[in-house]
């Protein structure tokens, strides 16, 4: 469905990202039909979210957001240097900042709808390995929908299939990293955040901007 309504409209077109901006539309898509599907995951966490507000014992919700924020800021930032100083140019300059909080708010939806589908963390590492494969495989579909487009649709988006190899790197990373995010604040928004920023970040910097 969304890559048929991407035939049509693209509303990430004034992102004037080469490509990405088709791959933030496809996200945002996405994300709201599975949300559509799935609302009583998110009916339970709104509703356990506001037990831990009235909680003070425990550690409130904006609080594990803040600190999911500030890491995966930093990580972008330190990451885009290294790469920078050691391979080419990924440094995020102020054309890229420009368009970091809106590309941050496409994908975000598709995170924190992956993050509510998927469940809370696993209690073994068997079992973690699990909710990684099938993280693994719901993007695998995502990257057979694109292909899709550009066979049946021609859609003409090639260009993130040819980074699919560096996509599939950096999905390993991001995944573990929000794995390790939502273990230890046991919040699946901070979780979503911070996976859904890594990825603005990284899509910033393999996507050329136009």
């Amino acid at each position: 469905m969304a890559v048929v309504i991407l035939r049509f409209w693209d509303p990430g077109r004034f992102l004037r990202l080469f490509e990405g901006d088709y791959f933030a539309s496809l996200l945002l898509f996405v994300g709201v039909v599975l949300f559509a599907l799935h609302v009583k995951p998110w009916g339970e966490w709104i509703r356990g979210a506001k037990k831990n507000v009235a909680a003070p014992q425990v550690r409130q919700p904006y609080v594990s957001i803040l600190l999911a924020v500030f890491s995966a800021v930093l990580l972008c930032v330190l990451f885009s240097a290294w790469f920078d100083l050691s391979f080419t140019e990924a440094w995020l300059n102020a054309a890229r900042w420009a368009r970091f909080l809106p590309l941050f708010l496409f994908v975000l939806p598709y995170h924190l709808a992956e993050e509510f589908l998927l469940g809370p963390s696993a209690a073994s590492a068997a079992r973690e390995f699990g909710r990684l494969a099938v993280t693994l495989a719901i993007r695998l579909l995502l990257s057979l929908v694109l292909v899709a487009a550009i066979f049946w649709l021609h859609s003409g988006q090639i260009l993130p299939v040819l980074l699919a190899p560096f996509f599939a790197l950096f999905c390993l990373g991001q995944s573990w990293g929000m794995g390790v995010v939502r273990e230890v604040t046991g919040s699946p928004s901070a979780a979503a955040v911070f996976g859904a920023i890594l990825l603005a970040g990284f899509c910033l910097v393999v996507f050329p901007t136009t």
